[in-house]
């Protein structure tokens, strides 16, 4: 049946009823449709385009954006990354000082014994250890 009214719009605009006008005025199509007592579904399917269009421009959107791998995602992956270089860079500092602090202790036997006497309370034979309370 769509084949039947392909072929009599064919003929209909080969033979010149087409709704044309001869005189130069508005151009008006008929499908035919409208003889049967349908309405034109033109407009609507193009409305129908046009909302599935919209649809999927906004689910891509919210893909870009909100996504497993969107741009929010981006910038909180890229502030982490920021965090844990502040991170290292402190790490770094806190190992490069221990390292010097092993460096002076084993050049130096005098900072070797204040670090003793400071943290390990020794004490030569002849000296008297006094412990004070904390308040």
């Amino acid at each position: 049946m769509p084949f039947q009214n392909v072929c009599s719009t064919i003929k209909k605009f080969i033979s010149g009823d087409y709704g044309i006008s001869k005189v130069g005025g508005p151009v008006e199509v008929n499908t035919g449709q409208e003889e049967r007592g349908q309405p034109g579904l033109g407009v609507w399917s193009y409305r129908l385009l046009v909302l599935a269009l919209l649809v999927a421009n906004g689910w891509a959107q919210y893909t870009l954006w909100f996504g497993n791998q969107g741009l929010v995602a981006w910038w909180r992956t890229e502030s982490q990354a920021v965090a844990v270089r502040k991170e290292i860079r402190a790490a770094e500092s806190r190992i490069q000082s221990l390292k010097d602090e092993i460096r002076l202790l084993v050049k130096e036997p005098l900072v070797l014994e204040e670090v003793a006497r400071r943290e390990l309370g020794l004490v030569y034979p002849d000296e008297i250890l006094l412990v004070l309370p904390v308040r």
